[in-house]
């Protein structure tokens, strides 16, 4: 039973590296252009229309403080070598850790699959684009959840997050008509 359990832990971690170096080293700018072709296919004119449109107005600037920027900055750095070193222990427990280790970095997943569509088509700012993803976690929460189920699949995982990267393509195309549906409605 323990060889068992010691070949499917195996498994998922072995998966879980070929994803990671997937996502960090082969197709960080392949996302974007698969993320912007999805678009174009689906409607030319939209992605004009994303162009143009601001969901938040800008952020009223602070004075530029260096020594507040130097306790933010080490603040987060500190934020986020706990949450991985919590998360790397938790994929040590066999079977079940990667498995909540996936569903745990669901909202950071889902962030990253849509952070072309913040940043580069809503034009969006770092503030602005966290106000966003806090305003719909709910969404993120479970386009995460999904995706990181499929990334899981081993061998699989490769082309599941090609199909992610288009899903994400996809929800952001329909939540823009959402919008829209809001603001016609408003006036």
């Amino acid at each position: 039973m323990g060889l068992v359990i010691l070949h499917v832990q195996w498994i998922m971690l072995s998966n879980q590296f070929t994803v990671f170096v997937t996502k960090h080293i082969v197709s960080p700018n392949l996302k974007e252009h698969i993320f912007r072709i999805t678009v174009e296919t689906f409607d030319e004119t939209l992605l004009s229309q994303l162009r143009q449109k601001h969901e938040f107005e800008p952020l009223k600037s602070m004075k530029y403080d260096p020594t507040l920027q130097i306790y933010v900055r080490g603040a987060e750095m500190i934020r986020s070598f706990l949450w991985k070193s919590i998360l790397f222990t938790i994929s040590l427990v066999p079977i079940l850790g990667p498995l909540l280790n996936n569903q745990l970095s669901s909202v950071k997943r889902s962030f990253s699959l849509v952070q072309y569509y913040l940043c580069n088509m809503k034009n969006l700012n770092r503030e602005q684009a966290m106000q966003y993803k806090y305003k719909h976690l709910i969404s993120f929460i479970y386009m995460g959840m999904s995706t990181g189920v499929l990334e899981m699949l081993p061998i699989f995982s490769v082309f599941t997050m090609i199909g992610n990267v288009v899903g994400a393509a996809l929800w952001s195309i329909e939540h823009l008509a959402e919008q829209d549906k809001i603001r016609s409605k408003q006036q």
